[in-house]
Order: C-alpha cells, then sequence, then structure tokens
C-alpha cells in the first residue's frame, strides 16, 4: 500500500473549502426583533488536519505483528466551540447595554434583539472571522532529496497563495507543501509505503496433532517529515517542531528455519535516518536540516521550511493566541538497540513529561498582576472568554493586554533560544535546530530481523515449536533534551558482526542463528546554557569517543542566526 500524504493535504483543502465559503460579510440593516442567522466564523472552525500518516515515534520501521496504518488525529490545533460563542456574544451584548436574544442549540446561530444589537452581534461575527483567518500560520517546507544550499525556487512565497503540495521531478522529485495552517495543527509531508512480509508462525496443539497460523508484519517506509508549527508574541515570530523520517527498504530475504510444521519466514532488512528538531523563526525567515553522507540509496537530503504569521486583527475584541502553552507531551522513549541489548530501563532526561502553562494559568498570572497593581479595572471586572489556547478580551482594556503581553513574551523567551547542533558519526553529518527546552533525537540505523529461539507447545502424544523473530537495530543514536543551564543527553552504538547459523541436528527445532553484538551507551551533560554562551558566534563542540571500532560521535553547536 502507498500513502502519499499530499493527497490527503488536497482532500483536507476540499473539505475545508466546502465549510468556508470565504470570508463572513456583515450585514448592514436589520429589522427589530427579527431572527438572524449568524455565519460559523473561521475562529470557530476546528482544522480538518487532513488524514495524517502517525509519527513512527519508537524509531523502528518493521513491525512483527501487523496493527496497519493509523489515522493520527491528535493536532488539530485550537478553536473557539459554539458554545463559547454564544457567551461571547452576550458578554458583548451586555457591555453595550444592549439585549440579545441567543439560541441554545446552535449551529445553526440563531439571535434576535434591536436593529443595535443586531447589528453588534453581526459585527462581532466578522471579527471573529477575521481574527481565525489571520491568526493562521503560511507555512511552506520541501523535502529535497539533495544537498540543496538555497530553497527551491517552487518554494518563494508568493501573494495570494493559498494551498498546493506535490512533488517536483525537475528537483529530483522533492515533496512539497505550502498553505495556511492553524497554530498547532501538524502538517505532514512526503509519503509512506507499507506493506506486509511473513515473520512468524503461531502454533496450536491437540491431541495427536496441531496446526501452524502464519503471522504477518508490517514494514513502514518512506520519506516523511511531521510538522507543527506555533504562533510567538503578536506574530514576530513562528515556533517549528518536526520529525523527520527516512527509512528505505533493501532486502526482503527468505528465511527456511528447516521445521517440517511450517514454511519459510521472510527477514526484512530497512535502512533509516530519524530527526527530531525544533526552532524559533522569524516571521518572513527559513530554517532547514542538512543530512549528508547518509547510507541510504540517495545520501543527500535537505529539508527546508519558512513560516509567517503577523498581527492577528482585531476590532471591539481582541484575540491572544496561546497554542504555544498548550503543548503537553511526553518524550518519546529511546528505541532499544535489541538483539539481546537491553537497558535495566529505558533511560530519559530528567524531564520525562513536558506540559505547557495553558492559557488559564496565564489568564490567572495576569489577573493577579493587576490586582496587585491596585488597577481600577478590578471593581469593573473586564468580560473576558478563555479557551485551551486562545484568550479574547475588549480591545480598551489597554492594562490588561499591557500585562499580558509583558508576561508572554517573558515566558516565550526562556523557552524558544535555538541553536545550530552540528551532528557528526564518520562521514555522516546532520545539521539541524534544537530550541532550548526541547527534546531532540538523531539516529542512523539498519533495522532486521533474526530466528532467535523456538517456543513449544506440548499435548498429549504430540508437541509443536513456534519460531521466535527479533528486531535488532545496528547504527548510532543519540537523543536528548538541551535545557537552559544544560544539554542532557543519551547515546548508544550497536553493531552485529557475521552470523553463524545453528542447523536442525544441532537444536533439535530447526535452523537458528547466533550472532555476537558490540554495544556501547551512556550518558552525557554539559552544564552550560549552549544556546545561550554562542550568542557571540562561539562554538561549543562534544565528542563522544567511540570504542571497540565505533565511530566517534562529535556534536557542534553554535546560535541560530536568526
Amino acid at each position: 500500500m502507498n500513502f502519499s500524504q499530499p493527497n490527503a493535504g488536497k482532500l483536507a483543502l476540499l473539505l475545508g473549502f466546502l465549510g468556508t465559503a470565504g470570508p463572513i460579510q456583515a450585514r448592514s440593516t436589520f429589522s427589530p426583533n427579527e431572527w438572524i442567522s449568524l455565519p460559523v466564523p473561521a475562529l470557530c472552525r476546528p482544522a480538518t488536519g487532513g488524514l495524517q500518516l502517525p509519527a513512527i515515534l519508537d524509531g523502528y520501521h518493521i513491525q512483527l505483528t501487523s496493527s496497519g496504518t493509523q489515522v493520527d488525529g491528535r493536532k488539530q490545533g485550537h478553536f473557539l466551540p459554539v458554545a463559547n460563542l454564544l457567551r461571547l456574544l452576550e458578554l458583548d451584548a451586555l457591555r453595550n447595554s444592549v439585549e440579545l436574544f441567543v439560541t441554545r442549540n446552535a449551529p445553526p446561530v440563531l439571535v434576535r434583539g434591536d436593529s443595535k444589537a443586531l447589528g453588534l452581534a453581526s459585527g462581532l461575527s466578522q471579527e471573529l472571522d477575521r481574527m481565525g483567518r489571520s491568526r493562521r500560520i503560511q507555512l511552506r517546507a520541501a523535502l529535497v532529496p539533495s544537498a540543496s544550499p538555497e530553497p527551491p525556487p517552487y518554494l518563494l512565497p508568493n501573494a495570494g497563495d493559498d494551498f498546493h503540495s506535490g512533488t517536483d521531478s525537475a528537483a529530483g522529485d522533492a515533496s512539497f507543501i505550502a498553505g495556511f495552517f492553524a497554530p498547532g495543527e501538524e502538517v505532514v509531508l512526503g509519503s509512506r509505503r507499507e506493506q506486509s512480509f511473513l515473520s512468524s508462525y503461531e502454533v496450536d496443539v491437540a491431541t495427536g496433532g496441531g496446526v501452524s497460523d502464519p503471522i504477518f508484519g508490517s514494514l513502514r517506509v518512506g520519506q516523511t517529515a511531521h510538522l507543527t508549527s506555533f504562533r510567538l508574541g503578536n506574530g514576530e515570530a513562528v515556533f517549528i517542531e518536526g520529525l523527520l523520517d527516512l527509512s528505505e527498504l533493501i532486502a526482503l530475504e527468505k528465511l527456511d528455519p528447516q521445521a517440517a510444521d511450517y514454511g519459510s519466514i521472510q527477514a526484512p532488512k530497512v535502512r533509516s535516518v530519524q530527526v527530531q528538531f525544533s526552532s524559533r523563526l522569524k516571521s518572513g525567515n527559513w530554517t532547514s536540516v542538512e543530512l549528508k553522507n547518509l547510507p541510504l540509496s540517495n545520501p543527500n537530503w535537505t529539508l527546508w521550511i519558512w513560516a509567517e504569521a503577523g498581527p492577528i486583527d482585531s476590532g471591539r475584541w481582541r484575540l491572544a493566541d496561546l497554542s504555544f502553552f498548550e503543548r503537553e507531551f511526553e518524550l518519546p522513549e529511546i528505541p532499544r538497540p535489541g538483539g539481546g541489548i537491553q537497558f535495566n530501563r529505558n533511560p530519559q532526561s530528567d524531564v520525562s513529561r513536558m506540559a505547557g502553562l495553558g492559557a488559564g494559568a496565564i489568564w490567572s498570572q495576569v489577573d493577579t498582576q493587576l490586582t496587585r497593581a491596585g488597577s481600577s479595572m478590578r471593581s469593573n471586572r473586564p468580560p473576558v472568554e478563555l479557551v485551551p489556547g486562545l484568550f479574547l478580551a475588549p480591545s480598551d482594556e489597554s492594562q490588561l493586554w499591557a500585562e499580558m503581553a509583558s508576561f508572554v513574551e517573558a515566558t516565550e523567551r526562556a523557552q524558544v533560544e535555538t541553536s545550530r547542533t552540528l551532528v557528526q558519526a564518520g562521514a555522516v553529518t546532520i545539521s539541524l535546530p534544537i530550541a532550548n527546552g526541547h527534546p531532540f533525537r538523531v539516529m542512523v540505523g539498519t533495522e532486521s530481523t533474526a530466528l532467535v529461539d523456538f517456543d513449544t507447545e506440548i499435548a498429549p502424544e504430540f508437541w509443536m515449536s513456534s519460531p521466535v523473530m527479533e528486531r535488532r537495530m545496528d547504527g548510532f543514536l543519540i537523543q536528548g533534551l538541551q535545557s537552559e543551564m544544560q544539554l542532557d543527553a543519551h547515546y548508544w552504538f550497536a553493531q552485529s558482526k557475521p552470523a553463524s547459523t545453528l542447523e536442525d541436528p544441532d537444536t533439535g527445532h530447526g535452523r537458528l542463528v547466533s550472532q555476537e553484538r558490540q554495544f556501547q551507551g551512556g550518558r552525557v551533560q554539559k552544564g552550560s546554557s549552549l544556546a545561550g554562551a554562542d550568542s557571540g558566534g562561539n562554538k561549543h563542540s562534544l565528542t563522544i569517543v567511540g570504542n571497540q571500532g565505533f565511530e566517534s560521535l562529535t556534536l557542534t553547536l553554535q546560535a541560530e542566526p536568526n
């Protein structure tokens, strides 16, 4: 099966177009006490998100049991529910001393009142529509199968572009995507191919006989980039977090266990590269992930990302998009090399879970500061509307908005400073951005399976064994967290020596593989603020010396220019 993400993006565009037929136009005249239907503003419409290919967070592209491709719809972005829209209409009417009646079983959004009340409601609906459209982030990205020193020309911004995606043959079949996306909405470009393979057999035995049931595994290979963007400040900058995944099937061999009760097994081999990264971009700027001399059929790749945001339109009400502070995720578990190499536990950085403040906590802090400052507005508290990722308040509450901007700016500043990191292992060179306080991963390896054991089922007068397959990965990984004060990462190297075969006369069951594997791993910490210390242009290098014939692993960090 072949899953192409650009086509999913076009489907998302079509669904979005069918539900959002252009900006909302406000009416100018109304008959007193008539019921009018208000269109649902763009701010109240969830992002369609497309059919997202799930990110392969465990690092393995070989699954020994087939679970099928899953649709991942977790990252859809934040929006204002219709119930909150109704409450906002009532708050606005109360603030302007008019009487407005709203339906509670919306949609449709039906309101009733005198001409002034209906005019205010229609105008606010139009404001929320402009807010929803202007808060979107224009994102352009291309995954180019070459060492590209400059972004491809078809990716350069053009006025009036709305959405397009596809493949450019002139650029060596580069995958690209461009469009406007909600903050926090995940975008996936590239494609992935999934196929089944015969990974093992499960046996059932009964008195005097048994049967073997084939087990099919799954291979997931391709080139995908998973990107999520967030607004910073009032659109002066954009925060990007992503996972780049490159993988290819290099062999699908037939393995004969030489057991009479079942047939052959398929043993796949996959080469893969994964890079997890994050970056702060000034609005209208580029960043990139550059990979050279990879052990893939195409050794060089470049992921180009351009993002632009701007001020959110406002009128009588103003919106603060706080999606960046709603992020909550666990650091991905460190992929295990397998093949007899196991950790006592899966080591992670000391911070195993990262949770944002959330819009509610931010408003609580701002409200507290305003109270402590003895603001006169405390005796007449301003109406606000608050949902995850979004905060709305009247535009003329100048003291509130000044305190909100000050707190948000200080909180963002501590989390988005970005350093350019160069990871080198032998000839492999990978350059990626890492933001302060965010996890990263660089993994280059070869995945395979091996027949390592037999499980035996016994019944009266009969026994039967089933093969036990094991995944393994050879290569290297470094994964961790760059916090404000230090780099804290775990690493490993793993490799397999040529295998020897134990035949049926030796085992009494069938053919087995005996293989020596080598491993080196540990934890590295660098106790300085890597991004901040590099602001003068100095580089910080950290070298992990590889023993037992492993290539040494070098990390070089320098502040990002933008």
